[in-house]
């Protein structure tokens, strides 16, 4: 075996094992998940923002909107944020990530943080996306 065949070996177990990941954490979060990505189907239906699967790559996006927000508003985001149940998470922020998209609906900021995750990705494929931001820059 090739050491290219082995690196995309590695890749797509990589992406299905992140995406197991992606499934199991969200069940707890289920409408939360489901109501993000209504939204960004409906605000931002060609950026795709629901095959950002790297949970590196969402927790930096849900840290970007808190870092922006009025400190009143990541107040509120605290305040009702429950990170306990991820303390045994071993692998990955999806659990950190449901967390917040949990805190953003109860709320109201939910619809807010789709339109800054609708201005910071476009995926073009799953998990390769982009800031489309940085190229009006």
């Amino acid at each position: 075996m090739s050491v290219e065949s082995a690196r995309l070996i590695r890749a797509i177990f990589l992406s299905a094992g992140l995406s197991i990941m992606a499934i199991s954490s969200a069940l707890a979060d289920e409408n939360a998940w489901k109501d993000w990505n209504r939204l960004s189907g409906m605000m931002c239906p060609s950026h795709h923002v629901e095959w950002n699967l790297c949970s590196g790559c969402l927790l930096e996006l849900t840290e970007g909107f808190e870092k922006d927000l009025p400190k009143p508003l990541h107040r509120r985001i605290i305040k009702v944020a429950d990170y306990r149940p991820c303390v045994g998470e071993q692998l990955g922020f999806f659990c950190e990530v449901s967390v917040s998209l949990k805190a953003y609906q109860q709320t109201g900021l939910l619809p807010r943080f789709t339109a800054f995750a609708c201005r910071k990705v476009k995926c073009e494929e799953p998990s390769i996306c982009s800031d489309p931001s940085e190229d009006k820059k």
